[in-house]
């Protein structure tokens, strides 16, 4: 069963304004270069440096750390229809799997889409990856997961964007709480291209990865534990759709 929220608008997506920051840059460059025209002209740069006195290094015999197993908690492709994620449609959304994936259509402006698997999980520290791409709809959208899910009210939520941004929230107490605003990154695929997401929780410190490469980190207690959803949402306009595949949620070493 598929579950909505109102979107959040309240952090806009914005580009850089390099023109403040070349400015700046300006400034910055021409007091480092009066800074040290003084220097130089009391003898306190420009000379040559002493010889150090070598020193004896003592060797270090190298260790090699062993690494706890990871136990994987849950991993699906979606090949298989009886999965447990189920299909349906409402006045909203539709969600079902497709062609070896699993897919979120939101028909409605300004909707939060996500849906949960067929089994209840309360995951605390965990490493969630899956693989998506929008197939429909305008690039002004927002997809990724939800982890650390308490009820509809209350989880954290990381997603991306088909124009390249991405964004970390949480609801909370039927509210969305900005912890990380819109930014834009080149390592986010644009378009359709597929985008690899992940999530690692560890008790406080949230990271947060697309590509295989870190994008921020969030240190927030509010949630300890919970369940995780697959989302989609969309902002001005409806029909976005995107699809899911290769989800795989691990304990961390």
């Amino acid at each position: 069963m598929a579950e909505t929220k109102p979107s959040s608008t309240e952090d806009k997506k914005e580009g850089t304004d390099w023109s403040k920051i070349l400015t700046a840059g300006g400034g910055l460059l021409a007091a480092l270069a009066a800074l040290l025209t003084a220097l130089n002209a009391i003898g306190l740069i420009g000379k040559p440096a002493a010889t150090p006195t070598a020193t004896h290094v003592p060797t270090v015999s190298a260790v090699t750390p062993t690494r706890t197993a990871k136990t994987v908690f849950f991993s699906d492709d979606f090949g298989s229809t009886t999965s447990g994620w189920g299909s349906g449609t409402d006045d909203d959304s539709e969600w079902g799997y497709e062609n070896g994936e699993y897919r979120i259509l939101v028909t409605k402006p300004n909707l939060v889409v996500w849906v949960k698997p067929g089994t209840e999980y309360d995951l605390a520290d965990l490493n969630l990856s899956v693989e998506a791409h929008s197939v429909a709809g305008t690039d002004d959208n927002e997809y990724g997961v939800v982890f650390r899910y308490v009820d509809g009210d209350n989880f954290y939520k990381f997603t991306i964007s088909s124009d390249g941004q991405y964004r970390v929230q949480m609801q909370l107490k039927n509210e969305w709480v900005t912890l990380k605003p819109w930014a834009k990154s080149s390592l986010i695929h644009q378009g359709h291209s597929t985008n690899l997401i992940r999530v690692e929780a560890r008790g406080t410190e949230l990271k947060f990865f697309v590509n295989g490469e870190l994008l921020t980190i969030v240190d927030d207690a509010t949630f300890a534990s919970g369940n995780f959803a697959l989302v989609v949402g969309t902002f001005d306009e409806a029909g976005v759709e995107v699809r899911f595949d290769s989800l795989t949620v691990r304990s961390l070493p």
